[in-house]
């Protein structure tokens, strides 16, 4: 059991993108879905992409009199979410599942999945451990930048860094709850966070297993495909071009751009991490950029005036582009970017040497390419 806080026309709408394909329908399976406790129209989509976030729309739910819906689905193993007013339930169907959703007010109950419950137990977990590490450090962080006091740059630079430091080993630990979920569907929007490079041999052949589970489906190419990609950005891996635009709307690549050494930074203007950890990149590129050290900044934006203001803000004076798409973009693709900041410091090779390297981790690692000891 999991929570949080009839007359009806069922319209099947099944806009299916690339979820649902040819390859597909082998592994189409019977599931039902009981909703109680309907008070408007409910809609029931297919995630096909959790990093991206996107949807296909599977089934319209109209209520009518009665706020009561059994339906029987011939549909693959997959990850739903049922959108019922301002509810975004997930729903994590497999074979031969009868699964009961009970909705109340801001509340709802999902019963009949064992997935759904391991996918809920993940969540929980998940969050507890931002609650234990993470949320304390921002929130003293984001006061004491709200304040504006320049006498705390100091502390605020320090509680930056910890708070980095404490974001990376959440995702990190991560891979614990995962381990305890199996071949379970639950593993399919975990993947967002699969990013520790130790943890390679461990997902590629969970990837494997879940691939003989569940064969021909797109959820497992899906899977398959992210440990393929966490390869393709490892340490000791070439770093793949990127293509973007600066403030002028002149592309600028990044292997046009690399030096000696480059550091691709993943940011955003209205990241606050990113920004806090700026004076520590300033310093640096102050610093190294006569021997030889570049930043290519990327900022996953959607918005082209706050990121042209937030350079000259933070006075980001190196290589800076955006394609003002957001996460919507090649990039952010090639190098698995789902959450920020994140990057890479790659050779005069282009090949990635480290990453997601932040505060005096950072400095110690750079001073040491120059041979510059800390």
């Amino acid at each position: 059991m999991t929570s949080k806080t009839s007359s009806f026309l069922l319209l099947l709408v099944l806009v299916y993108f690339s979820a649902c394909t040819s390859s597909d329908q082998s592994a189409s399976s019977v599931f039902s879905l009981e909703v109680t406790g309907l008070s408007n129209d409910a809609l029931l989509y297919q995630v096909t992409n959790p990093v991206q976030q996107q949807r296909a729309l599977v089934d319209t739910l109209l209520v009518g009199q009665g706020t009561s819906v059994l339906k029987n689905y011939d549909l693959p193993p997959h990850y739903y979410i049922l959108e019922a007013g301002d509810l975004q339930i997930p729903i994590l169907a497999d074979s031969g599942q009868h699964i009961k959703v009970q909705i109340s007010g801001s509340n709802y109950a999902v019963a009949g999945s064992e997935d759904t419950d391991q996918y809920e137990a993940y969540e929980q977990f998940r969050k507890s451990i931002l609650q234990k590490t993470v949320y304390p450090v921002r929130e003293q962080l984001y006061a004491l930048r709200d304040q504006n006091n320049p006498a705390d740059a100091d502390l605020i630079e320090k509680l930056g860094s910890q708070q980095l430091h404490a974001e990376q080993a959440y995702r990190d630990s991560l891979v614990h709850a995962v381990r305890k979920m199996g071949t379970s569907l639950a593993i399919y929007p975990s993947t967002i966070r699969w990013t520790n490079d130790q943890d390679i041999p461990f997902y590629d052949s969970l990837a494997a297993a879940f691939a003989t589970k569940y064969p021909n489906s797109t959820i497992a190419s899906y899977v398959t495909e992210t440990v393929e990609k966490m390869k393709r950005i490892a340490i000791g891996s070439p770093a793949k071009d990127i293509l973007a635009q600066d403030t002028t709307s002149t592309t600028i690549s990044l292997h046009s751009s690399k030096k000696t050494y480059t550091l691709i930074d993943f940011w955003a203007s209205w990241c606050s991490p990113c920004r806090t950890e700026n004076p520590t990149l300033q310093k640096l590129y102050s610093q190294y950029k006569d021997q030889g050290f570049e930043i290519y900044g990327v900022a996953m934006e959607h918005n082209k005036k706050a990121w042209v203001k937030a350079l000259d803000k933070d006075n980001r004076n190196w290589v800076n582009v955006s394609n003002i798409k957001g996460y919507q973009t090649q990039s952010s693709q090639d190098y698995s970017v789902t959450a920020l900041p994140k990057n890479f410091l790659i050779n005069q090779e282009g090949i990635i040497i480290a990453k997601d390297i932040h505060g005096e981790d950072m400095v110690t690692k750079i001073a040491s390419l120059f041979g510059d000891p800390e």
